[in-house]
């Protein structure tokens, strides 16, 4: 069964919520008490931790190194990784006489693939204790909501005998396996904390918190056919849940239904919505498009299936709410509209590749040169002015560095797209509003079907420089069908940039001809956007021709390069 890994991640206005993430980070901490008896008898108390510290490759695998600290001794504890379905392997190096939760070798120590009845690992020696997931629950810890498995002794209604958190282990002994204790020998080992840096993130009592599992609720769908009524999203939630959710993690097979259901019933009050463990292909037409009201206009933030294949007509628009997206896997192909309705800005949606992601990347984009930069790990979603807009203006390309999937709203003014990009997705620009420059790289060969539809280049009044966009290719790259359709470039409210050799290539070129066109080596000196009617004095075009009644495009007037509409 594949395991259901229910994140959150902090999103703009919602201060105290961040993601919990994966086992081994580097910087993550362990910390344990050690006891035994003085030769007088007298019971000793130690402390010592394990540390994620860095790759390694080890027997051809990459692996994270585990650091075994015991006040000034420092040595290799040994190595661990984890697998997509939610295994934990851990490979002990250290010799240490009666750590009963140790091991030789390899061993899978934690699986957080595990849904409730399922047989949980718990060894001494040769021998297996029969224990079962009996509960699967969500607790809140210090702001970070983490998914916990409660184990019982099979066939048996008791309490919990121990505890699995999501990134940070059981309760017995933290990052290592599961394994009895004897209390009448020593040393005897028993976690105590976890940290991440020099953040204290989890202690040993907060194994024992309330659940929030009304809150945030997992949810497995069957995939069978036989009482159909009966496995719907709505019937399988308690009236409870309902009301109280806010976090919803999703597995199985949902149906279109379930997704009307997601839109028109539980949407308003989401923040989080986890449907990477979902056998989805394609995410049916209008899965999330809906508009909220003012009094539900929290953040959103989305998980989408790894058996993601396609998005069908405006699959992700939630509308005036900001929307983070996070792809699982590879980027899916699309239908129209995906973003937004027809004139409705997409300046809300915000895609993200998962931490981890084998097929996407983000790049974003330095306000200060407009330079980009691969980003490593995930992005918090905040927005202070201090802090400015971490995902503004970033792109989301392949992790090759070839295709330009998704172009982020910016509050900069300047895209800087990856040099090396030689084809842009479609709907990559789908009816945003864009406030800034872009420039189409000159290695891009093909542009997918309505890239840039309904494209508008926002200006404002007194803007310095005019925002535009521009190519550097000198020839045309292919493009598919509706690609500039209903933007601005086209409708002649502003001017695409290429080369002076160019303009006529681009002018007869199929697809291209409906631009209207400029220079791009004037580009540098665009100071500004005017409107005709406005000015008194004479507007003259770039070959010094005076110009009694301009029309739309770039002219010189009072000395300046300037933009008329």
């Amino acid at each position: 069964m594949k395991k259901l890994l229910f994140l959150l991640v902090l999103m703009v206005c919602m201060p105290q919520i961040i993601m919990a993430d994966n086992y081994l980070i580097d910087g993550r901490t362990w910390i344990y008490e050690k006891y035994s008896l003085s030769d007088s008898g007298e019971k000793k108390i130690e402390e010592f931790s394990i540390t994620v510290g860095g790759d390694t490759l080890f027997e051809n695998r990459w692996c994270k190194n585990l650091v075994y600290s015991d006040g000034g001794k420092t040595i290799l504890a040994g190595v661990a990784y984890e697998t997509e379905d939610g295994k934990v392997n851990i490979y002990n190096s250290l010799q240490m006489d009666n750590a009963y939760f140790l091991h030789e070798g390899w061993m899978c120590t934690h699986d957080f693939g595990l849904h409730e009845g399922d047989k949980v690992p718990f060894v001494y020696g040769d021998e297996e204790t029969p224990y079962i997931v009996g509960r699967i629950d969500s607790i809140d810890v210090k702001g970070e909501i983490r998914k916990r498995w409660n184990a019982v002794v099979e066939e048996s209604d008791s309490c919990a005998t121990f505890s699995v958190v999501e990134g940070i282990g059981n309760s017995k002994y933290g990052i290592y396996a599961f394994c009895s204790l004897e209390r009448d020998r020593y040393p005897l080992y028993s976690f105590v904390s976890c940290y991440q840096g020099n953040r204290c993130i989890f202690e040993a009592k907060d194994f024992n918190l309330s659940s929030r599992s009304d809150s945030y609720v997992s949810v497995c769908i069957p995939q069978s056919a036989e009482s159909y009524l009966l496995n719907t999203l709505e019937h399988l939630l308690t009236d409870s849940q309902k009301e109280k959710m806010v976090g919803l993690a999703i597995c199985g097979y949902p149906q279109t239904s379930d997704f009307e259901y997601i839109r028109d019933n539980l949407l308003p009050q989401l923040e989080h919505l986890d449907l990477c463990h979902a056998e989805v292909d394609t995410l049916p037409e209008r899965a999330f498009d809906t508009t909220l009201s003012e009094n539900n206009a929290t953040a959103k933030y989305i998980i989408l299936p790894k058996t993601l294949t396609h998005l069908s007509d405006n699959a992700l628009c939630v509308y005036p709410n900001k929307v983070t997206y996070e792809v699982t896997g590879r980027y899916p192909s699309l239908g129209k509209n995906i973003y937004s309705h027809e004139g409705r800005p997409s300046n809300n949606i915000f895609i993200l590749p998962s931490q981890g992601n084998k097929y996407l990347t983000l790049h974003t984009i330095d306000p200060t040169d407009g330079s980009s930069g691969p980003v490593r790990g995930l992005l918090p979603m905040k927005q202070t002015k201090e802090e400015g807009d971490s995902l503004g203006g970033s792109v989301v390309v392949s992790m090759d560095g070839d295709t330009l999937y998704y172009v982020n709203p910016t509050a900069c003014h300047k895209y800087a797209i990856p040099q090396n990009i030689t084809r842009i997705h479609s709907n990559a620009m789908e009816n945003k509003r864009l406030q800034a420059s872009f420039n189409i790289p000159e290695k891009v060969d093909s542009i997918g079907d309505r890239a840039f539809y309904g494209l508008h280049i926002v200006q404002t009044r007194n803007s310095s420089p005019a925002y535009y966009m521009s190519c550097s290719k000198n020839t045309p790259p292919l493009i598919g069908n509706e690609v500039f359709d209903k933007s601005s470039l086209v409708t002649g409210n502003h001017v695409f940039y290429v080369g002076k050799e160019s303009v006529s290539i681009y002018k007869n070129t199929n697809g291209w001809d409906k631009l209207c066109y400029g220079n791009l080596d004037d580009v540098s000196g665009i100071e500004g956007v005017e409107t005709a009617r406005e000015q008194s004095s004479y507007y003259y075009d770039l070959q010094g021709r005076r110009i009694i009644n301009p029309i739309k495009g770039l002219y010189i007037h009072n000395g300046k390069k300037v933009i008329v509409r």
